[in-house]
């Protein structure tokens, strides 16, 4: 639950997806957990997400499911590189924003996180094949 809902507040942050789908994702939730303190809180930021993220990543980093988390921000990052609605670039700007300001330490130095830091650099010599193979391979981490 709380891994989907972060994976979603992280691509809403990002512009990757819309805050309305984030919204429903963590009202779906909240309908079924009602008692739930966690999604209380998060249903009064309502469509802050940066605030979201933050309270998620402050309050459960240690008990998140990471390699469940990671499955289900890279399959729906997945989905979005496949989309084609962002060109190679922009789609890379995003994803070391992601890497870069939200992905917290210890997370963003295991893998297929740390890949997000870096696959983005053969862009500035003109090697769009060797990033698009770097996505591709950490798209596939959890397969």
């Amino acid at each position: 639950m709380i891994e989907e809902i972060l994976s979603f507040a992280l691509l809403a942050e990002l512009e990757l997806l819309t805050k309305a789908t984030y919204l429903e994702k963590l009202d779906s939730y909240f309908i079924i957990n009602s008692n739930n303190d966690l999604l209380l809180e998060l249903e009064f930021m309502y469509e802050n997400t940066n605030d979201a993220i933050n309270k998620i990543f402050n309050s459960y980093i240690y008990s998140l499911d990471l390699q469940f988390f990671g499955k289900l921000l890279f399959s729906n990052i997945e989905g979005i590189y496949l989309s084609n609605e962002f060109t190679i670039n922009e789609f890379a700007q995003k994803m070391y924003l992601l890497w870069n300001l939200y992905i917290p330490y210890p997370i963003n130095e295991k893998e297929p996180f740390w890949t997000l830091s870096y696959a983005d650099d053969c862009l500035s010599y003109g090697d769009e094949k060797q990033t698009r193979f770097l996505y591709e391979k950490a798209f596939n981490y959890y397969h």
